[in-house]
């Protein structure tokens, strides 16, 4: 549900545009510290990543994660489980691909739309 990425950039194609690339570089980031901390079952940064990844995933309108990450955030790293992360990582990334194919599609169709303008004034 991109309403809020719509909302915040005024429908804005540039801007939609620019934030949608923003989130996609982003991504592998997140993956990777997240891989990266499983395999060395650093709660403590697995925290820390999910709550950077929060608002990133706000912005695009992917809130299934929002519970999860609110769990984590209120919680000691004492009281968290890796088997926890497990599950939210492999979540995670089956979400995000998701996200990516979709907003793929909201590309498209922003430039499919911006070259549409082009060629009416141009041709006006």
């Amino acid at each position: 549900d991109i309403t809020y990425l719509l909302d915040m950039a005024d429908n804005i194609p540039e801007l939609v545009l620019d934030v949608i690339n923003i989130f996609k570089t982003q991504l592998p980031d997140f993956e990777n510290r997240f891989n990266s901390d499983l395999a060395n079952k650093d709660i403590e940064s697995l925290k820390k990543t999910a709550h950077k990844a929060k608002s990133a995933l706000c912005v695009m309108g992917i809130n299934s994660l929002n519970e999860a990450i609110k769990y984590f955030d209120q919680k000691k790293v004492e009281e968290l489980e890796i088997a926890e992360f497990e599950i939210f990582v492999e979540k995670f990334n089956v979400i995000c691909q998701k996200a990516i194919e979709e907003l793929d599609q909201v590309v498209d169709a922003y430039k499919s739309l911006k070259d549409e303008l082009n060629t009416d004034f141009k041709g006006n």
